[in-house]
């Protein structure tokens, strides 16, 4: 799955419909690339990206920040919409990280590291059942993750209907993209 395939299903775990994901990435793209002709120079593909996280992390900024001042806080819906939004941030600044280190002279590949590692949090709960961890959605900000533990140990089921606890515990994600050389 491409960069920009995995920002527009962040953003539809969210709770944006495909099409609605599509037409926010595609509109941010477009206006930071028509911000670099107007500048009098073609954009490269890693400022049109930055430049469109940034746009959208802005408009998320300015949604919370309304939403709290009217309500006092963040509805559930909003936290996951937000922590979708987020994801699909990051997407584009490893595309534009992509971006620029895909520039190399010579077309050679960097020797190290193909993108930064991308660090998610979840919470799990255990099955005893199934005997093995559930996890739930990623958060990128561990705090979101720790608010959720917190939140799913006060307010559900300590026991289960067996009578068995209810565990649950907080995990770090670490994937790692490395360029990997094809013997021929």
């Amino acid at each position: 799955m491409s960069a920009y395939d995995s920002a527009v299903q962040s953003l539809i775990n969210g709770g944006y419909p495909e099409r609605q994901a599509k037409e926010i990435l595609s509109f941010a793209l477009g206006e930071a690339q028509q911000r670099g002709f107007e500048a009098g120079r073609r954009a490269t593909r890693a400022e049109v990206l930055r430049e469109a996280a940034g746009h959208i992390e802005a408009e998320q900024k300015r949604s919370d920040d309304h939403e709290v001042s009217r309500f006092g806080k963040l509805d559930h819906e909003s936290v996951l919409e937000r922590d979708a939004v987020l994801a699909a941030v990051a997407e584009l600044r490893l595309m534009a990280d992509a971006a620029v280190s895909g520039s190399t002279a010579g077309g050679e590949q960097p020797e190290v590291v193909a993108r930064p590692p991308l660090v998610r949090w979840r919470v799990e709960i255990y099955d005893p059942l199934a005997k093995e961890w559930v996890p739930s959605v990623p958060f990128l900000v561990r705090e979101r993750a720790v608010e959720r533990l917190n939140t799913e140990q006060i307010h559900s089921p300590r026991w289960a209907d067996d009578a068995t606890p209810v565990d649950r515990r907080l995990v770090r994600e670490t994937t790692t993209y490395k360029v990997e050389e094809v013997a021929s």
